[in-house]
């Protein structure tokens, strides 16, 4: 649906412009503020958050169509993490199952413009807006629990749920030099806007964070 949306608002150049394929990666450095995150004890303990770093590692790929100066770019990755556990039957018979899931599923996309002509040769500047959303793939179920233990196992992976799921946009803006064969070295940075939320029995803390991201690009042209 991303894809579509950002297709269809700018059709009219994409029908009049040769459309190509661009796929990169982006590399953003482990900073002093990634340790200070963990050691406050702001992490989701999932590590399927946005912010916990397994779902969005240092080394990032994209890619996307191309044509003319503009450009629609989309990334995704994925956490999971699935514990199984089989303990014997006080009853006798099979064993009983015990399944912990912990994931999350992030898509995003961005709309890259490139303030001067796409060549070979010669510094290329760009802007881009993008946006992203995480999904939360959260489970946990037992054979062994009781009904009130499912119950209370059930409102946790709610309040998991709500910890991992978020989403957020970006407006950035970056240089990038492309050689003819088609090899592409840049750098981006730009302002992220994060939103995610904390759920319990009593209350709901909605945080919103924003912060600047930089990152070294490697990118291939086809």
């Amino acid at each position: 649906m991303l894809a579509a949306a950002l297709i269809s608002v700018f059709l009219p150049s994409v029908a009049h412009a040769k459309v190509e394929a661009y796929a990169g990666l982006d590399w953003v450095p482990f900073g002093r503020a990634d340790l200070l995150w963990v050691d406050e004890g702001r992490a989701s303990g999932t590590l399927a958050a946005e912010t916990d770093g397994a779902l969005r590692p240092p080394l990032r790929a994209w890619g996307g169509p191309v044509w003319g100066r503009h450009g629609a770019l989309f990334n995704a990755s994925m956490m999971r993490l699935t514990t199984t556990t089989w303990g014997s039957n006080p009853e006798g018979g099979d064993d009983l199952v015990t399944t912990i899931r912990q994931g999350g599923l992030r898509l995003g996309g961005d709309y890259r413009f490139w303030l001067v002509p796409r060549q070979s040769g010669k510094p290329l500047a760009w802007v881009s807006a993008g946006m992203y959303g995480v999904i939360p793939q959260i489970k946990y179920t037992s054979e062994a629990w009781e009904d009130s233990e499912q119950t209370s196992y059930d409102e946790l992976a709610r309040e998991d749920k709500a910890r991992v799921g978020g989403f957020g946009g970006s407006l950035g803006t970056g240089a990038e030099l492309m050689w003819d064969n088609g090899l592409v070295l840049g750098a981006r940075t730009g302002l992220v806007l994060h939103r995610g939320q904390r759920v319990d029995e009593e209350q709901i803390s909605v945080t919103v964070l924003l912060s600047v991201e930089t990152a070294l690009s490697l990118g291939f042209a086809f």
